[in-house]
């Protein structure tokens, strides 16, 4: 249980360091917050796939695309392994083969 909590502070950290445009920093404590998401919620969680698409998005406002391209795309493998292409939220499927194909075309 403490690990879910710890990913979730480190989570709402790195969305803070975002806003304020240290994308650097945010970086570091999406990555921690997704090392205790993993442990505790499994590789292929939706939660963990959150964290990866906002640690995405700040690899690209950092002008690494390749980094996003790589997070965008865990990102999607976990969307499609969990159904949501099926479910009740297409949209943000889309939104995510957006975003990969954007990052893979740089």
């Amino acid at each position: 249980e403490g690990q879910a909590e710890e990913g979730i502070l480190y989570h709402s950290l790195a969305i803070c360091h975002s806003a304020l445009g240290d994308d650097d920093r945010a970086i570091r404590c999406y990555i921690t917050a997704l090392r205790y998401y993993r442990r505790r919620f499994g590789v292929m969680s939706m939660i963990v796939s959150g964290a990866l698409y906002d640690c995405a998005t700040s690899y690209w406002n950092i002008s690494d695309y390749a980094k996003a391209e790589d997070f965008w795309a865990d990102c999607l493998r976990i969307l499609l392994s969990q159904g949501i292409e099926a479910s009740a939220r297409p949209f943000e499927i889309q939104i995510a083969r957006a975003l990969y194909n954007i990052a893979a075309s740089k």
